[in-house]
């Protein structure tokens, strides 16, 4: 494939290892690497706050490996940026009144060798984080640059500062394209906005390799990937219930006062590919959010219900993730009939019926994005 000259930057909450699991930014960012495009990959929402508050993400990063490029692959390098000060979390609404115009100021921490990659790039991709406040300067920066808006989560139900939710809504309808996965979340923008409907995609050359089970013994192995919105209740019902299933949890959640059941294993954080493999000879997928109204939108985002379909795994979620997917078993939060009805219907689901075809690689994901944008030459590179 010939070498382009092209520059990307994208802006993310996610980080290039370090021990992360990856999301869907940073196989975006991979793959327009892999088409050619220098991209150059900055993580926001981290400052001396998250120090402040022990913050898992931040102290993965060693301090020498902070506001400074790294090489992370061809075409691709990484930028853990830790300024003074971020947007953090609104929580009490004084406070957050009181702390707007200090976070207003954010932007003017961006360093000086990210600017300028801002300057080079003709492509910027912001995902739905703190990072929406540095739109109006980075626009500034590079002013014939197209600039695409990943949408994953709405601002407020991730409890991000209300400053951030303010300058989207203000700067949503100057860019070149806004996608979500999710078609609820884009329902929520106004006319103004130039929207598309971008799917989560998968790395599934990842998923198709043979690779050894992480398991031990021949018993029933259910993953928990990922620690979004997470309802720990639902888990610790379905671990008190089912001892002969071994629980194997992956994210930053709390676990320790289930630590007594010895069929539930808190792995931590791991790296993308040891938990794929986790995943892809696991018996049950599990997917314990939280049931509000405010995020009944990952029904139609979530990755690891992508990942779980995909690796062809039962399903268990609150009802509203079920989407009309008869592998889903959906369950009420707080009902212990309900969950232990919808674990032991998990289990006779037939996973040679599960359809995985409507699943989209990265690359077709990345292939609908350069299109929408008006980029159809780099896009039929990507299919």
């Amino acid at each position: 494939m010939p070498r382009s000259s092209r520059k990307a930057l994208v802006f993310s909450y996610h980080t290039f290892g370090f021990g992360a699991r990856k999301a869907s930014m940073n196989f975006i960012a991979e793959e327009l690497a892999g088409l050619g495009w220098q991209t150059d990959f900055v993580t926001t929402q981290l400052s001396l706050l998250s120090a402040l508050a022990r913050v898992p993400r931040l102290k993965a990063v060693p301090r020498k490996k902070r506001n400074t490029w790294i090489d992370v692959g061809e075409n691709l390098s990484a930028f853990v940026w830790v300024p003074v000060f971020h947007p953090a979390t609104g929580g009490v609404k004084l406070v957050a009144r009181m702390t707007a115009p200090l976070y207003r100021r954010y932007p003017h921490l961006l360093p000086g060798s990210v600017r300028q990659k801002a300057r080079e790039a003709e492509l910027v991709l912001i995902e739905s984080c703190s990072a929406v406040a540095l739109f109006p300067l980075l626009k500034q920066l590079a002013p014939s640059a197209k600039f695409v808006y990943r949408a994953c989560d709405p601002l407020d139900a991730i409890g991000m500062h209300p400053i951030l939710t303010e300058i989207e809504r203000q700067t949503l309808a100057d860019y070149d394209l806004v996608t979500s996965p999710s078609p609820t979340v884009l329902a929520a923008y106004p006319p103004s906005v130039k929207k598309s409907h971008v799917l989560q995609g998968l790395q599934k050359d990842l998923f198709d390799v043979p690779v050894p089970s992480p398991y031990d013994g021949d018993g029933i192995h259910a993953v928990v990937a990922g620690d979004m919105v997470f309802d720990r209740e639902s888990l610790a019902t379905m671990v008190r219930n089912f001892p002969k299933i071994t629980f194997h949890a992956f994210g930053r959640m709390d676990l320790r006062d289930l630590a007594s059941h010895d069929n539930l294993i808190s792995h931590g954080e791991v790296p993308f590919k040891t938990l794929r493999d986790y995943i892809v000879h696991a018996d049950l997928g599990i997917a314990p959010y939280l049931d509000r109204a405010e995020l009944r939108y990952l029904a139609e985002s979530s990755l690891k219900l992508v990942q779980y379909t995909y690796a062809r795994l039962p399903i268990l979620a609150p009802h509203f993730c079920k989407n009309g997917q008869e592998h889903v078993k959906g369950y009420d939060p707080g009902d212990e009939a309900s969950i232990i009805a919808a674990v032991e219907q998990a289990c006779k689901v037939d996973r040679n019926a599960i359809d995985r075809s409507e699943i989209l690689n990265w690359q077709e994901i990345v292939a609908k994005m350069l299109v929408d944008l008006g980029l159809a030459e780099q896009a039929r590179d990507a299919i």
